[in-house]
This record gives structure tokens, C-alpha cells and sequence, in this order.
């Protein structure tokens, strides 16, 4: 309930209430159209000349195309993915963009703080941190990685592990207070916890939810 008063228009207030009903009673009747343009959706924000784009879980750098269609003059963008063969993916896209020399892609998996994780590598957008996964990549908070940085922007596609590394980024956000496009469909409790997590974060922050596939998939916080 807490969750849901933070949200800013009828549409995520009635979105939040659906997702509940889905979670808890399985109903994808009342489920909302998938709304265009993820993670850019039209009318919640603009982006500027001056935007300093942090995208995690970059995949092959599909993101970083799409910002770059919304956003062709901008300062910096920060591509991180942590899987290894959709990291060279992204390196490879990023060499082939006229705008590769303010690209920056890093290779680890963000979160709460800097450790060592289980990471299972599938090549595809479902990679993540797992217990069992098949091989260890380095993690990092966001405020160590970007230290010095302020960005203006950043996005969060990475399997469940959003809320810690929104943990990880608490100095930056708090600071900069930047837009955020932040996923809460990987596991049911994201609906609430991340929105609260947010709040907690930047307490101004106007909330929104919007959806971006079939079935109550890809839903995101913005």
C-alpha cells in the first residue's frame, strides 16, 4: 500500500494495483498494454545535451543504441555488463559508434559492495548473479565505480539484482539525483521494495510505472 501511494499518475497507481492482483491471484486480465519506447518513454522526462548515461546491464549495447536515438549530443554514457560474451558483444558495438570515444564499458556485476559472486553466463539479457552459477565475476558498487562522476541518468535491466545495486549507488543518487529506469518485474517483492528503495534515495522523485511487454513483463520504475 505504502508502495502504491508513491506513485505520481492513475496509470501507475491502477498498474501497481494490477501487478498485485497478477502476483497474487495469477489475473492477467486486467494487466495494462505494453507501453512503446522502454526505459524512454514519452512524456515522463526529457534528456538533455548534458546527460551522463549509466546503463546496467548493457547486454549487446541495444540500450546505448536506443539512448543515442533520444539523445545524440550528450556528455558520457557508462555501458556495464557483467556476462562475458554479451560484453564483447557490447565492446563490439561500442568500437563500431561514431560516439565510442565518450562510451566507457565495464566488465563486472554492480551491487551493495564489492565482492566476489556466482555469476551464470548464458549470453543472453537473462544472465545474472545466481548461486550456481557457472563461473565468478567481480562485483562493485556504483558509488566506487563511478566515483567522481555525476550522472544524470541511470537504467537498471539486471535480473533481480537491482535492489542491491541500488544499495551500491546511494552516495551517487543521493547527490546527483538522477533520472532513474529501474526494473521491477524479476522477482515479485521488486514491485514494492524498489519503489521504497527509491523513495528512500531521492524522497523528491516523482514515481512511475510503466509496462513494456505482454503479461506484466519488463515493467519499470521510473
Amino acid at each position: 500500500v505504502e508502495a502504491g501511494a508513491l506513485m505520481a499518475d492513475d496509470f501507475s497507481r491502477g498498474e501497481f494495483l494490477r501487478q498485485v492482483r497478477w502476483h497474487a491471484l495469477g489475473d492477467l486480465g486486467e494487466l495494462s498494454p505494453p507501453q512503446p519506447h522502454q526505459y524512454f518513454p514519452d512524456g515522463l522526462f526529457r534528456l538533455s545535451r548534458q546527460e551522463a548515461f549509466v546503463d546496467c546491464g548493457a547486454y549487446d549495447g541495444v540500450t546505448v543504441r536506443r539512448f543515442l536515438n533520444r539523445a545524440p549530443e550528450f556528455l558520457r554514457i557508462f555501458a556495464i555488463d557483467a556476462d562475458p560474451r554479451n560484453y564483447q558483444q557490447l565492446v563490439r558495438t561500442i568500437a563500431a559508434l561514431e560516439e565510442r570515444d565518450r562510451i566507457e564499458a565495464h566488465h563486472v556485476a554492480v551491487g551493495a559492495d564489492r565482492a566476489t559472486v556466482r555469476f551464470q553466463s548464458t549470453g543472453t539479457v537473462q544472465a545474472a548473479v545466481s548461486s550456481d552459477g557457472d563461473i565468478e565475476v567481480e562485483q562493485v558498487p556504483l558509488d566506487e565505480l563511478l566515483n567522481g562522476v555525476e550522472p544524470t541518468f541511470i537504467k537498471m535491466d539486471i535480473e533481480g539484482a537491482e535492489l542491491g545495486a541500488l544499495d551500491g549507488a546511494r552516495s551517487l543518487i543521493r547527490h546527483s539525483q538522477p533520472l532513474l529506469a529501474i526494473c521491477v518485474y524479476h522477482t515479485p517483492a521488486d514491485l514494492w521494495r524498489i519503489p521504497l528503495k527509491i523513495h528512500e534515495l531521492a524522497p523528491k522523485h516523482s514515481l512511475y510505472l510503466r509496462p513494456h511487454v505482454e503479461d506484466g513483463w519488463d515493467l519499470v520504475c521510473y
